[in-house]
């Protein structure tokens, strides 16, 4: 994942502005909504007093306003635009389909503020769309939930009696021959086509519309070594008269399917092995992220609202509970979730926000923030696991019982990832 585009904003990026603390404005907030000029510009100066509050400097809220005062790329509204700003410089930034995931934020800091990104990255899926038909086909290429559809090729195969309706002087079985391996030509030149672009662009989902026959013939042809990633959509989108809502339908479907289970599977691998391959706690999965152990790493939004705070380290382990001074390096509190997002992308983990599936206009539960969990790159030894055992579980506050870590009541006796002498009222 490290060397892969993200629409705008590439992981090596976040490693670069997050390697060391700086100056640092973040702005995320709505897009533009289609308001009227005079809207807009209260709205840009409604933000320009929130970043003067903020702290940021002048040089700052001038490329700030400069970057978010036009449309030019902004996705239709509902949208969100995300902003890391140093010395008058925007050093990463990224727009978004669908409304924010979380609150806005006009903050200056050491280090930029990456949760709300990184919770949009969660969801993003790379698609590759074939609508196709007997005659050729038209591939375009989506990031969900970041940049509208993008053609990347049409594909114009033969169209010469290909009808399989009998012409003067062929006998009928002869022209439906005929006709077939037209086709199949054409499928095989989109097959190619399809196959390219799956080779240069690792699509997530393939999502394959059009003519029953042809649909039928592509698909066999792809190189996929996962059938599950194929979405067959039962729809003729490029006949006359069409339009995309089932396309559009099933590609919202089979990625919120997909988010789910890279949730699921992520959960059950860190609970494989009797919890040798994961990490469960903020102080067990902060023991991993220094170790460079985790390969996944899962995050409830919900965090995001908790006042605690761990620490950012300039350099390796990158993170630390509560003090610099162990690892002999310099360090800066910051939000527990921050840290730890951070700490996660400078070893090159994944990092995933569980994101409650709620109808319009439904309530969110209230509950506490589930404990970050882990995947590790490689489990815990036989003198790990017997270690962790005698000094009890890592992550349990300070004098509690391990064999009673999930019996705890968060409301009454706080969540088991709290830092120590933190009100849960608080949270």
């Amino acid at each position: 994942m490290n060397d892969q585009q993200r629409g705008g904003v590439r992981i090596d990026d976040l490693e670069f502005v997050l390697h060391r603390p700086d100056t640092w404005t973040t702005v995320y907030i709505d897009g533009p909504a289609g308001e009227p000029p005079g809207t807009v510009e209260q709205r840009m100066d409604a933000l320009e007093r929130r970043l003067e509050d903020a702290g940021a400097p002048e040089a700052d809220r001038r490329v700030i306003a400069s970057a978010l005062g036009t449309d030019g790329d902004t996705p239709a509204f509902p949208s969100s635009r995300w902003l890391a700003v140093r010395d008058g410089r925007v050093e990463a930034a990224a727009s978004f389909t669908g409304a924010r995931l979380g609150p806005e934020r006009v903050v200056q800091g050491a280090f930029p503020e990456v949760a709300p990104l990184l919770r949009h990255l969660s969801t993003e899926r790379r698609i590759l769309i074939i609508e196709t038909e007997r005659a050729g086909a038209r591939l375009s290429t989506e990031q969900v939930g970041r940049a509208d559809r993008r053609t990347a090729e049409v594909v114009d195969g033969e169209t010469a009696q290909i009808t399989k309706v009998q012409a003067g002087g062929w006998s009928h079985a002869g022209y439906q021959r005929h006709a077939e391996e037209v086709w199949r030509r054409n499928q095989s030149e989109v097959a190619d086509a399809a196959n390219q672009l799956i080779e240069e662009r690792r699509p997530d989902r393939i999502f394959v519309t059009g003519d029953v026959r042809a649909r039928t013939m592509l698909i066999g042809d792809l190189h996929v070594t996962d059938p599950e990633r194929i979405v067959e959509v039962d729809a003729d989108t490029l006949a006359a008269g069409s339009d995309d809502t089932a396309l559009d339908r099933a590609i919202d479907e089979s990625v919120a399917d997909a988010g789910r289970q890279l949730i699921v599977d992520a959960r059950d691998r860190s609970a494989a092995g009797g919890g040798r391959d994961g990490a469960t706690g903020v102080a067990e999965v902060v023991e991993a992220l220094q170790q460079g152990r985790v390969e996944v790493m899962v995050l409830d939004p919900r965090m995001t609202e908790s006042g605690t705070e761990l620490i950012a380290l300039t350099s390796e382990p990158w993170i630390a509970l509560s003090s610099a001074e162990d690892f002999d390096v310099e360090g800066t509190r910051v939000a527990s979730t921050e840290a730890l997002a951070r700490a996660a992308i400078m070893t090159g983990a994944r990092v995933l926000f569980d994101e409650e599936d709620l109808a319009d206009a439904e309530e969110r539960p209230d509950r506490t923030a589930a404990p970050p969990i882990a995947v590790l790159r490689w489990p815990r030894t036989d003198q790990e696991v017997a270690a962790r055992a005698q000094q009890g579980h890592p992550s349990q506050a300070e004098g509690e019982d391990p064999e009673e870590e999930h019996g705890r009541d968060p409301d009454t006796e706080g969540h088991p990832s709290q830092a120590e002498g933190e009100d849960p009222d608080d949270r």
